[in-house]
């Protein structure tokens, strides 16, 4: 099961992928970056391209974060 958050989140990277992220007043490690991919988006209303990455949390937790040009937002938490 996930959870549609869909929120801007404070983001820190290395090398280009997200090393840990602020949310629910905490810093949550990533362990590991599981996949990476782009989405389009809605191109019909001008809408940029996003890239998406699913990580997995050094708790354990498997987070999806999204880069939309400059800004990040954590989209999915899964259960």
């Amino acid at each position: 099961m996930s959870k549609i958050v869909d929120q801007p989140v404070l983001v820190v990277c290395e090398k280009g992928n997200p090393k840990r992220f602020f949310w629910i007043k905490k810093w949550v490690t990533v362990k590991a970056v599981i996949d990476k991919w782009n989405e389009v988006g809605r191109w019909w209303e001008d809408e940029k391209e996003k890239t998406f990455y699913r990580v997995l949390a050094g708790e354990g937790g498997v987070y999806e974060l999204y880069l939309n040009q400059k800004h990040w937002n954590l989209y999915r938490v899964f259960d």
